[in-house]
């Protein structure tokens, strides 16, 4: 039976849609399948378990997201691997479910992680060239710019405090992650978190948010600072572009509010 006790990690079962949960906070829903890597789901889950008062569902996959049937306007975490392989996974089929139930309010959200922000995105850009991506938010004119591993940046809030936030120091990317570009048209798009380049003294959006639904988050916040990388995927080392785990876990509170998630502290 599936437990809806609040932020306990749970694997979702088959009579999940059957039981008769009496919590009216909504889901956190954390999808797993082709195209996620297994290390983004699983510390996502577990992030979202120390940080929000909600119930955080592992292995959410496609046949769930396809069904349409999603409790109390629950917000779809889609972490990070290989976008590609994502758009293969979950296919026309998935990704139109999602798209249907943001537009009805059955999601209450869409949280992209690296992978899963490129995702949603218009376009993305490898090496100066572009490319479309899965099509299936066009609402969302935003531009993806894939920035290799040990990209030396910083970190900078932007959209949820009077001060802005950097790190003392520049520090590369733990994995091959991507800034954003808003269209010149794009009015509803807003920048929450910026890197300063420093190769190029420019800065890049980092996080956006748009229509209080969509969370875009280029680089892995669901990573503990103290993770041992032995095997993630493109892995260059530990990147610092937060001063501290409280840091990091603060934005990511900032970013759950946003889409109607109840943090433990609030921000």
């Amino acid at each position: 039976m599936y437990s809806s006790s609040l932020g306990y990690e749970t694997e979702i079962g088959n009579s999940y849609y059957n039981s008769q949960s009496q919590e009216t906070r909504p889901y956190a829903l954390v999808y797993k399948g082709p195209g996620v890597n297994e290390a983004c789901h699983d510390n996502t889950v577990e992030a979202l378990s120390r940080l929000i008062n909600n119930s955080v569902v592992k292995g959410y996959d496609s046949s769930y997201v396809e069904s349409g049937q999603v409790p109390n306007g629950s917000v779809l975490f889609i972490p990070g691997g290989h976008a590609l392989d994502l758009d293969s996974g979950l296919g026309e089929r998935g990704f139109s479910a999602i798209k249907n139930g943001l537009d009805n309010g059955v999601y209450g959200g869409y949280f992209g992680t690296c992978a899963g922000a490129i995702a949603a995105c218009a376009y993305y850009n490898i090496n100066g060239q572009s490319y479309p991506s899965t099509g299936y938010f066009p609402e969302l004119e935003v531009a993806a710019e894939l920035l290799p591993a040990t990209t030396p940046l910083k970190l900078e809030r932007m959209g949820y405090t009077g001060d802005g936030y950097s790190a003392n120091e520049f520090h590369g990317l733990r994995a091959a992650s991507p800034s954003f570009e808003i269209m010149p048209e794009n009015e509803t798009t807003q920048v929450v978190a910026k890197y300063l380049d420093a190769e190029s003294e420019r800065y890049k959006a980092a996080v956006v948010v748009d229509s209080g639904r969509y969370v875009l988050a280029g680089h892995h916040w669901e990573i503990p600072q103290d993770f041992s990388y032995g095997g993630f995927p493109d892995s260059k080392g530990k990147d610092l572009i937060y001063s501290s785990q409280a840091e990091q876990d603060r934005l990511t509170c900032y970013l759950c509010q946003y889409l109607g998630l109840d943090p433990k502290n609030p921000q």
